[in-house]
């Protein structure tokens, strides 16, 4: 008898060891994805689920595995996308001309493919049951490395502004900014010649007076090169955009000898993102 209740209690555990076992040996990524998609699949090293949008849908998303440095991949605002190692990074962001031109969609839609920038850096693309998949470019030091990357264009409310970044593909510029939480901080942005994200942003409200922040000095611009190769989530640290994690020299002005006459008395006090320690 008490052989017959100690096999009771041992068989559950097991039986969940089981279910849980060939999930993660079976080359199956972690992360968060688990519990906000649904009909994950794996089909030619991509992840294939069907992922819950910010319009409360279902869509088709993917992610080419081979763009994950780590075993993790998470979803937000329904895209899959996988969890950064900070050491893949480049330290500084490729400063470029300020002065150039705003890149303009003149691409011949004969083709029927959407129109936008993706098209510089995606190549073979095509359309099946609504589903726009193209093999992207990354650039390495000495090759361009190319990924599968899809886009449902029933997500989109308009699809003739898609962009391409890191592995992924975008709506617009404003499905763009919404993913990497950049519309509270960083306005007025445009994408210049497809590649280069120019904004006006802000700086911390740390040792800026009320005044001066109704004036808008703490707001400047800021620009980032070279999206299509950033696969790291894009912030907005203290007025410079990154791609990756914040930097400690980005918040080295927050002095009082740094401010206007009248931020030298500055109410809101002294402050560092927690990110950066």
């Amino acid at each position: 008898m008490r052989h017959l209740i100690l096999l009771l209690l041992i068989l559950p555990s097991f039986s969940w060891a089981m279910l849980e076992v060939p999930f993660y040996q079976s080359g199956w990524p972690k992360g968060d994805y688990q519990k906000n998609c649904k009909e994950c699949r794996l089909e030619d090293n991509r992840l294939i689920c069907s992922c819950e949008a910010p319009d409360k849908k279902f869509y088709k998303r993917s992610l080419d595995l081979s763009l994950c440095s780590l075993n993790i991949v998470s979803v937000k605002k329904g895209i899959l996308h996988c969890e950064t190692d900070l050491s893949f990074i480049p330290d500084d962001p490729v400063v470029e001309d300020d002065l150039e031109e705003e890149f303009s969609d003149s691409i011949d839609p004969a083709d029927g493919l959407p129109l936008g920038s993706y098209r510089n850096y995606c190549e073979p693309c095509s359309i099946e049951d609504g589903i726009l998949e193209c093999s992207c470019k990354i650039d390495g030091w000495f090759w361009d490395s190319s990924y599968k990357a899809t886009l449902p264009l029933e997500s989109c409310e308009e699809s003739d502004k898609v962009l391409y970044s890191g592995g992924l593909l975008f709506c617009s510029l404003d499905s763009f900014l919404s993913f990497h939480e950049l519309g509270s901080s960083c306005r007025n942005c445009k994408l210049l010649k497809g590649t280069k994200l120019s904004c006006r942003c802000d700086k911390t409200p740390c040792g800026w007076s009320s005044t001066d922040i109704k004036k808008g000095r703490n707001k400047v611009a800021a620009s980032l090169s070279s999206i299509q190769n950033c696969s790291a989530e894009i912030k907005n640290c203290n007025g410079v955009l990154r791609c990756g994690e914040c930097r400690t020299w980005d918040y080295y002005d927050q002095t009082v000898l740094s401010r206007p006459v009248e931020g030298k008395h500055p109410r809101n006090g002294y402050c560092y993102p927690n990110s950066i320690w």
